[in-house]
């Protein structure tokens, strides 16, 4: 976005490929960088060819972008724990619960599931489901803001 900017585009128009166009419906990205100063937009499949056809062509268009942006929006982590049989060992299980879409937020729907089945018959250590807000932020579990692979 920054390169796009410095060369002067008034706008990014990016198109998902491989993904149905019901898929896309009310997909919101990038959610990891702060507004760049250019608008940008993602479009399904269809939508795509006919920009890109245009595009090689030199016809103009015109993107309009409405948004609401929210600075410093509170959220809420929470976690469930369920008491383990052994009192000296624990496992954390976390996802984050700030994306988009179920699609991309299906860790919390298999770690209810987990919790549902895990509550029939006492687990062998202490279990904590952590639901996290803000992408991984885990400012609790370590001192930075972001998660990050090893």
């Amino acid at each position: 976005m920054d390169e796009a900017k410095a060369m002067g585009v008034k706008a990014v128009i990016l198109v998902w490929e491989g993904v149905s166009d019901e898929k896309v419906e009310q997909q919101y990205l990038p959610f990891t960088t702060d507004y760049a100063g250019i608008p940008a937009v993602w479009i399904n499949g269809t939508d795509g060819q006919m920009v890109i056809h245009a595009a090689k062509v030199h016809q103009e268009g015109t993107v309009i972008l409405e948004a609401d942006l929210q600075k410093d929006a509170q959220t809420e982590s929470f976690y469930v724990k369920i008491e383990g049989r052994n009192k000296k060992e624990s496992l954390i299980v976390n996802t984050h619960t700030d994306g988009v879409n179920v699609i991309e937020e299906d860790g919390a729907i298999g770690m209810l599931s987990m919790i549902r089945y895990l509550q029939q018959e006492q687990p062998e250590r202490t279990m904590v489901f952590a639901f996290v807000t803000g992408h991984f932020r885990l400012p609790d579990f370590k001192d930075t803001s972001q998660s990050r692979g090893a």
